[in-house]
This record gives structure tokens, sequence and C-alpha cells, in this order.
């Protein structure tokens, strides 16, 4: 039995492929001349595993804060993603969420990669680290990617668990 990942199966022309994406549009059908084989396979994942991403980086971040700042916790969210939209373009994803008791915050941040974040970071030091250190206690930060050296700096006040990327994707 030969490897799941290898065809020997001459590869089918342009009106075949077509007709096969009529007959089964759920199942991939591989262009012309296209061969997948163990090896290449096993190269690509082993460049992934060892290249260095400069790709995106996220965190989350967990605060505990008293439920009765909550009013002002809410004005402080919405004047960070007022900023984040507006002055921060690489900047892909930036939520607050509150638990149903009102004491648990958790902030999800995504950007571009770590020069975008530390965009972020010098931003809110500038007009709001007062305002959320008075009002939020950080319980514990997450940090996903492949932080810079000057990111994970940036942050390590906070102690963040630091999570390579393994696999995924986002649309």
């Amino acid at each position: 039995m030969g490897c799941p990942l290898s065809s020997t199966r001459p590869e089918p022309g342009a009106a075949a492929v077509e007709s096969e994406k009529i007959a089964n549009p759920s199942r991939p059908v591989r262009p012309s001349g296209y061969k997948t084989t163990a090896r290449t396979f096993l190269i690509a994942v082993s460049a992934m595993a060892n290249a260095p991403l400069a790709g995106p980086v996220t965190w989350t971040i967990e605060c505990s804060i008293d439920p009765a700042d909550l009013p002002q916790v809410r004005q402080l969210a919405a004047d960070l993603s007022h900023l984040c939209l507006h002055q921060e373009p690489d900047t892909h994803g930036y939520e607050w969420s509150v638990d149903p008791s009102g004491s648990i915050v958790h902030i999800f941040e995504r950007y571009a990669d770590s020069d975008a974040a530390m965009v972020h970071i010098r931003l809110f030091e500038e007009q709001f680290a007062d305002r959320f250190r008075a009002l939020l206690r950080p319980v514990r930060v997450v940090l996903i990617g492949s932080p810079s050296a000057e990111l994970r700096a940036a942050l390590a006040a906070f102690s963040p668990l630091v999570l390579e990327p393994l696999v995924g994707f986002h649309r």
C-alpha cells in the first residue's frame, strides 16, 4: 500500500477537473501537474516548524476589577477601542469582555506583528496607562505568536505565558 500523501494516478486534464468539481464540489481537486509526496510534505512541515515567524502576535489579559468601577472600565474600553480603530491600522482585533458579576474583564488584542504591538503599547502608555492601572488588576496574560525581543521585554512585567505558533489560520 502506498503512502497516502503520494499519488501515482495520472493527473486529470482541465475538462476532467471541471467535471470532478461539478460532480463532487466538496472534494478538492489538485491542479494539473501537482503531486504531493510524503517527502515534500515533511520538508514543508519541517521548514514551518524551524522558521522564525514574523507574523501576527496576539495577547489576552484577564483582569479583576471592582464591580463598582464597571462604568469607568466601560468608558476606558471604549476610549482604547477608539484609539485602536482610528490610530492603529495594524491592530487586527481588539475586544473587551466582562463576566456576569462584573468582576472579571478579559481583553483580546491581535496585531499584524510585533512592531504594530509596540505602537499600541507606546500609545497606551502615553494616554491610558494611569487610568488602566487605577481600575484593573491583571491576573493572567497569555502572549501568542512569535514576539520580538522588544515586545517580550515590554510585557515582561506581566510575566506572560508565551505560546509559540503550532498550526492554524485566520480568515
